[in-house]
């Protein structure tokens, strides 16, 4: 029970991550200003209708199309690159338990005893086709036969 809890509770673990990477790669990448020279945040009291003019610019973004585009995919690599250590190391240092090792062993043991059991049996190998394809080449056999006679 403590393992799956463990496992469910990665799982916010993992969004308070992602979200910690994005909050700091957007604040990095943040662009000051409007893209005229003056930045927002320097603008004094004063100019409060040229502040609401600067800030109400349909053209004046924070964040290049770009930088969005590189900060989603710095985000997803992330998350890969953790993904891939985590298999690896899995595939490299995990055993298997004894119950599955001891489950296994005994399967593949019942498999041999059964393919000794019918080693020489001889089975017929099975039919191909529908049973209506089946039926009409009955039906095509018949008739060769009635016709040599």
């Amino acid at each position: 029970g403590r393992d799956v809890l463990m496992m469910f509770s990665m799982q916010g673990v993992g969004i308070l991550a992602n979200s910690l990477i994005l909050t700091f790669l957007l604040m990095v990448t943040r662009k000051h200003g409007d893209g005229s020279g003056q930045n927002v945040e320097d603008n004094n009291d004063d100019d409060a209708a040229a502040q609401d003019n600067n800030l109400n610019n349909a053209n004046a973004s924070y964040y290049e199309h770009s930088t969005l585009l590189n900060i989603w995919r710095i985000s997803y690599a992330t998350g890969a690159a953790i993904l891939v250590y985590v298999l690896v190391s899995r595939i490299t240092h995990l055993t298997e338990s004894e119950v599955w090792a001891h489950d296994r062993k005994q399967r593949e043991e019942q498999q041999k005893e059964r393919h000794h059991r019918e080693e020489g049996v001889g089975f017929k190998p099975p039919q191909v086709g529908s049973p209506y394809e089946q039926e009409q080449r009955t039906k095509m056999k018949e008739e060769e036969g009635r016709r040599r006679q």
